[in-house]
């Protein structure tokens, strides 16, 4: 479920006046690439089909979203591990010969934000699962319905800190500027350190000793 960016404007605009619809609309997107970049926040899981003997793998999220970072990748059910370039090097010195092919991928890594390449090349079509951290486009109009619902005053710190840190404008306060930012630094903070977290509090996979809890 998305939510045209027009619908955050109340947030903005309880602080704000005399700013146009479709500046404050950009801020806003702004803030929200900004949010989920830092923050890690937005995630989808899809699924995307590689090539026989083609190692590099083309992602292509929903409309409207951009790759941050891959979380999990797996082949066949079967997890493919993250690596760099230089950990691949350390491995194998002929990684990137599209000739040494593998009925299942062993590493990943991410030539670029919209490029996942694979280690080794198949050797047949393969179904990756995969767990993106997502964005929003520069051109989106709509936001994901869990931005609105759980980050709406979040995102709107960090749209009123932009519109007021505007230069020669009528609406320009420098110190809302500051004021607004540091909430919008702060709240993202916050996010990033629970969605790490998966908004778990404690986790029975972890063994505590008997004297934990004091």
């Amino acid at each position: 479920m998305s939510v045209a960016l027009k619908k955050f404007r109340s947030e903005v605009l309880t602080d704000v006046s005399g700013v146009p619809g479709s500046l404050v609309d950009r801020c806003i997107l702004r803030a929200a690439i900004e949010f989920c970049d830092y923050t890690l926040t937005w995630r989808e899981k899809f699924i995307q089909t590689t090539s026989e003997g083609v190692m590099q793998c083309l992602l292509s999220p929903d409309t409207g979203s951009r790759i941050v970072t891959v979380l999990y990748v797996s082949d066949d059910g079967v997890k493919v591990v993250p690596a760099t370039e230089s950990q691949l090097d350390g491995v194998s010195a002929g990684w990137r010969d599209t000739n040494n092919q593998s009925a299942a991928a062993q590493y990943y890594y991410l030539e670029d934000r919209e490029t996942l390449s694979l280690v080794l090349t198949p050797d047949a079509e393969r179904s990756l699962e995969i767990i993106a951290c997502l964005k929003p486009t520069q051109d989106s109009t709509e936001l994901p319905e869990t931005l609105y619902e759980d980050h709406i005053e979040s995102i709107g710190y960090g749209a009123k800190s932009r519109i007021f840190a505007m230069p020669a404008k009528p609406w320009a306060n420098p110190e809302l500027a500051m004021y607004f930012s540091t909430l919008s630094e702060s709240a993202k903070d916050k996010e990033k350190a629970e969605r790490l977290n998966d908004y778990t509090r404690e986790s029975s996979l972890v063994v505590r000793p008997y004297n934990y809890y004091g």
